[in-house]
């Protein structure tokens, strides 16, 4: 039996423990049936001299052989190769972007997505105001247009939008869950080509949200997620720059997720966003309280959840690592791992999630500065493990990322 399968029955605590005890012997372990897996990645450790039956622990962890998201990306013709399994155990190829020509595709079996998703409600839980919720207002798509968009993108039958993963769970966990991207195609086309001067598409939603909030028991508590610019903009322009405000207080939580802060997220451009000025704007609109306010970072090509929330210190989110993760920031320059305080490239190692691909050890092409090692414990939330803060890409491309298969609609004229 799959590990994944005995952890998705464990309790949080029990599910901690495990991973406390198993990490580096499980990581040892994976490592060597990946390579067994997948010859390119075989490949890689023989030019890297690794010596699978070494002991690892946090000392030697840089020895691992990492990949690059790059070796997942559609045109270069390489993610069939890190495919660990039959295609018929393989349920989903989810897709990094359907928006820039080159989306990275990796195969997951239906077990990577469940533990994918018991992993995401860990961190919700703990970040984002899981057990309070009670309304969900999600500035997305539904999952059935994202999915669609993703297919008619890149061809893939199985292709699954990989951000729809992560609402999945709310929907089935809030008494109410609305996706205010209504399917108008042409509609949603204006609103984000003319970055909301045009409202009419959200018309009914904002209005649900804002009828919601006014009319909310005592014990409601309203949770606004999903796509940052998305969030900002209809905040800004139809309700702030209307006068328009509410007061959610400790009833009230938003929990951002697929970046989107360089004011770029597929076809929907605006103007960069910082944390500070969506702090003010969730303060000054709904009463959301800074402490309310968490984050959501991931990436398709690895079953790694970083949650977050905001510190004042840093006018920024801190983003925490699960305790079945490790991270390492290495040097662009030199590749050896920097030290806290200091910034480089972010690479991801799990042994867990990746049945169906071989991200055991994957380099991110973002730049995040490390703030506490993998034996640390964060001073602003107790939270124990790594902790850091994302600065952006080494070379930001345009318009790609997890959620931005919205440019498929502007194809669709």
């Amino acid at each position: 039996m799959p590990i994944e399968e005995k952890l998705i029955l464990m309790t949080k605590e029990e599910r901690t423990a495990y991973f406390n005890d198993n990490f580096f012997k499980d990581l040892e372990s994976l490592i060597k049936k990946v390579a067994q897996n997948s010859l390119f990645y075989k490949r890689i450790c023989e030019e890297a001299d690794y010596d699978f039956d070494q002991e690892l622990d946090l000392e030697n962890l840089a020895s691992v052989p990492y990949l690059l998201t790059n070796h997942y990306k559609e045109n270069q013709g390489i993610f069939p190769q890190l495919t660990r399994v039959h295609e018929k155990q393989i349920m989903h190829r989810t897709i990094s972007t359907a928006t820039s020509g080159n989306p990275s595709i990796v195969a997951r079996t239906g077990l990577d997505i469940k533990f994918l998703q018991t992993m995401a409600v860990d961190s919700y839980k703990d970040f984002l105001h899981w057990d309070e919720c009670t309304d969900l207002f999600n500035f997305v798509p539904s999952r059935a247009l994202l999915n669609i968009a993703t297919r008619r993108s890149t061809h893939q039958s199985k292709g699954s939008s990989f951000v729809g993963f992560f609402n999945e769970p709310w929907e089935s966990h809030c008494r109410n869950t609305y996706m205010l991207v209504y399917p108008l195609l042409r509609n949603i086309l204006n609103q984000i080509r003319h970055f909301f001067q045009v409202a009419s598409v959200f018309e009914l939603k904002t209005k649900k949200l804002a009828d919601t909030i006014r009319n909310r028991k005592e014990d409601d508590f309203i949770v606004l997620g999903g796509n940052t610019i998305l969030l900002y903009n209809v905040t800004e322009k139809l309700f702030r720059e209307k006068g328009i405000s509410f007061n959610l207080g400790d009833h009230g939580a938003v929990g951002t997720g697929g970046g989107g802060w360089d004011g770029v997220k597929g076809s929907i451009k605006s103007e960069p966003i910082t944390k500070k000025d969506m702090m003010e704007k969730m303060k000054e609109v709904y009463g959301i309280p800074a402490e309310n306010v968490g984050d959501i970072y991931s990436f398709t090509e690895s079953s790694a959840i970083f949650p977050g929330h905001y510190s004042k210190k840093y006018e920024n989110q801190i983003l925490h690592t699960l305790p079945y993760i490790k991270i390492i920031v290495r040097d662009p320059e030199t590749g050896e791992p920097v030290k806290p305080g200091e910034s480089g490239l972010l690479e991801v190692l799990t042994p867990y999630g990746i049945n169906g691909f071989s991200s055991v050890a994957i380099m991110v092409d973002d730049i995040v500065q490390l703030l506490g090692d993998n034996d640390s414990v964060c001073p602003e939330c107790g939270f124990k493990g790594a902790h850091f803060i994302h600065k952006g890409r080494q070379n930001p491309p345009l318009g790609t990322s997890c959620s931005s298969v919205l440019d498929f609609f502007e194809r669709m004229r």
